[in-house]
């Protein structure tokens, strides 16, 4: 039950709550950090390294380092667990940056979390985990983890995870469940970037390695664009369309996690929140309003049209084509009597 508004700098278990809770036991549950948190290795928004469990936790402020960088935890260790967590603030890193955990190493579970800062990484970079290890045994279970942040990154860049550890034959020693988790589209990203190979302390690419089998627990969602335009009429201008927006920012309802009445500015960021709402909810009031006057505009262009196509069908052609004859004929005789009332005065006059 502690919480951390300060920024935090370091080099190493740098965390905006705890650098590095060291032991199994060491629990850490219904704690926030919003403070930004800058460090070098090991770097996350609650805790910079952890081997224990992480639940009800949540971490908002914008985390920056080299390697394993998270939005929550930078570097995770041993049988630990992430339990209804999450993460909301900007992640950015050069190796192993997740929008959640850096690097997520050996058998444990995360369940009940999500990640939705946006992640800037160079290698390795997802928007929940940088990297997963799979070499140490045990299992590792994901169950209900979302991403919803963009990433970003210039190489190995998943919209799941960067990067998979696995052995050095390639084989994961261990098993991997995932279940009912779900990411944003992120441009054709794949869910991961590529996978490593553990040999004592190198790493290289295996990018042959297929896990499309476990890797099937994971659904991509697709987001609507921010925009949407209709085509309401028949030209190409503005008035003949209407563009509108109908997503609401989800950061402000983040910050309502861990916050109690009496938390001073609770109430000012529920004014926040529920003004939002209402101002989201007159626009689209609004909107429906010019919809209604287009649709009764159609409406009667409608029955215009059907009006006039009616009266084309239903024309008698026998009689239509006699009237236009006879109106021939009536436009040539007036032709000939015209002609002939203009040569009388010439005539007159030859006479005289």
């Amino acid at each position: 039950n502690c919480y951390s508004e300060c920024n935090v700098t370091g080099v190493e278990n740098v965390g905006g709550l705890i650098g590095n809770p060291d032991g199994a036991g060491n629990h850490v549950v219904n704690c926030f950090a919003s403070g930004t948190v800058k460090g070098n290795k090991n770097v996350g928004g609650l805790l910079g390294c952890i081997s224990s469990r992480v639940e009800n936790c949540y971490a908002s402020g914008a985390v920056s380092g080299n390697e394993s960088v998270g939005g929550l935890v930078g570097m995770g260790w041993s049988s630990y667990r992430i339990i209804n967590s999450h993460s909301t603030g900007s992640v950015n890193g050069k190796l192993y940056t997740g929008g959640l955990v850096g690097w997520r190493g050996n058998a444990g579970i995360t369940s009940n979390c999500y990640a939705s800062g946006n992640v800037i990484g160079e290698k390795y970079t997802g928007s929940v985990f940088g990297c997963i290890e799979l070499t140490r045994g045990g299992i590792q279970e994901f169950i209900n983890v979302h991403g919803y942040g963009e990433v970003s990154g210039t190489e190995a860049v998943g919209s799941f995870a960067g990067g998979v550890c696995v052995k050095k034959d390639g084989t994961l020693y261990g098993g991997v469940s995932i279940t009912g988790c779900t990411v944003i589209n992120q441009n054709n990203i794949p869910l991961v970037g590529n996978f490593l190979e553990l040999n004592g302390s190198v790493y290289s690419n295996l990018d042959s390695y297929d896990m499309s089998a476990w890797l099937a627990g994971v659904s991509t969602i697709y987001l609507p664009p921010e925009e949407t335009t209709l085509q309401v009429g028949i030209n190409s201008d503005a008035s003949s369309s209407i563009t509108f927006n109908t997503t609401v920012e989800y950061g402000s309802f983040d910050l309502l996690y861990g916050l109690k009445i009496e938390d001073a500015g609770t109430l000012e960021l529920l004014d926040s929140i529920i003004k939002q709402v209402n101002e989201k909810q007159t626009e689209i009031g609004s909107i429906q309003n010019r919809l209604e006057s287009v649709l009764e505009q159609v409406g009667i262009a409608y029955e215009n049209l059907v009006s006039t196509q009616s009266t084309i069908r239903d024309a008698d052609i026998s009689k239509e084509s006699s009237a236009y004859i006879r109106n021939q004929i009536l436009q040539q005789a007036s032709a000939t009597l015209l002609a002939t009332a203009n040569q009388t005065p010439a005539i007159a006059l030859q006479l005289l």
